[in-house]
């Protein structure tokens, strides 16, 4: 069988897609992607900064170690 990679962030719908996965009796390997001012994808403003602190602050984003929950 091939093998498949979910990229994920904690705080996205990954977990429809693993959903998807397990469905079709795939067990894709999880790499967690960290969006934002890290990922380069929105500019570096200030306001922006405090929102990044506060996600990362948040107990799903610090729990995220490579997994997605299931329940």
């Amino acid at each position: 069988m091939a093998s498949y990679t979910l990229f994920f962030n904690p705080m996205s719908r990954a977990l429809i897609a693993k959903w998807a996965f397990a469905e079709a009796g795939a067990e894709p390997e999880l790499v967690m992607v960290d969006w934002g001012i890290n990922f380069g994808t929105i500019p570096a403003r200030d306001n922006l900064k405090a929102y990044q602190g506060r996600i990362q602050a948040r107990t799903a984003y610090k729990d995220s170690t490579g997994s997605i929950p299931t329940g």
